[in-house]
């Protein structure tokens, strides 16, 4: 659907939703975010399941008012962010806290969830590392590859050799087996399902320090109503008072 025909169809629901009636936000899922999101088949078709879908469905059931619409297929990080810019989506879940988003896109506070950033090393490599410091004084031998949708975590850290070219976790894995890069960095939950479904288990190993720790948001389009994102904001508050959100979290770690 082109843009402007979706932006019409949506200034129309939102305007009803004064009314009373539920308010649809578009939004899309992340691929290769696992477990934001996690896509299976069943029965011949394909299911999008994930912390984040369980967030959103916490978030309905919360304010009845508000219906979240996921859109197939999945989408790169790079693409929603354009989308959400452009008004095309409305919504997504869990991204990290940049300069350049915060001007383009409204974050809603409180964070849904913190995640903890960890390295793997190939398990061969003897290498200890209790922080930054130690990384850089590897020299050109340090490169840490990781996926575009985690640089914002180590965008602070000054002096590090980066490669984020690959865009999903087990091409990273695979280049750190093949000595292109000597840590692989990534967040949990989700390192150690990575390293499993890249089929590298006793093959590479995970450091025991957290490397770095980010808290990750819901991000609306700044065409979403104000309304709409206060009921998003409250419903989210909630969720936090009662626990809800710790328990989503904490089932998908289990996962990992």
């Amino acid at each position: 659907m082109h843009g402007m025909l979706l932006l019409a169809i949506l200034l129309g629901a939102w305007c009803m939703d004064a009314s009373g009636t539920v308010t649809e936000l578009y939004t899309a899922p992340q691929e290769f975010s696992e477990p934001k999101f996690i896509l299976r088949q069943q029965d011949g078709r394909t299911v999008v399941e994930g912390l984040c879908v369980d967030i959103m469905h916490a978030i309905e059931r919360t304010d009845p008012h508000i219906r979240f619409v996921l859109g197939p297929p999945p989408q790169s990080l790079a693409r929603i962010e354009a989308s959400l810019v452009a008004g095309e989506l409305h919504v997504a879940c869990g991204f990290l806290r940049t300069g350049k988003r915060e001007h383009a896109l409204h974050y809603i506070e409180p964070p849904l969830f913190s995640t903890d950033f960890y390295m793997a090393v190939r398990a061969d490599d003897d290498v200890a590392v209790r922080n930054w410091e130690d990384v850089r004084r590897l020299g050109e031998d340090a490169v840490i590859l990781a996926k575009y949708a985690c640089a914002p975590a180590l965008s602070s850290v000054e002096g590090l050799k980066t490669d984020f070219s690959a865009k999903d976790t087990k091409t990273n894995i695979q280049k750190l087996l093949a000595g292109r890069g000597r840590f692989f960095f990534h967040r949990s939950p989700g390192i150690e399902a990575a390293i499993r479904d890249a089929g590298a288990q006793g093959k590479v190993k995970i450091l025991p320090v957290v490397m770095s720790r980010q808290p990750l948001y819901m991000v609306l389009s700044k065409a979403v109503p104000a309304h709409a994102a206060t009921r998003i904001q409250t419903a989210i508050i909630r969720l936090e008072a009662n626990g809800e959100l710790a328990k989503l979290f904490a089932k998908w770690r289990a996962d990992d």
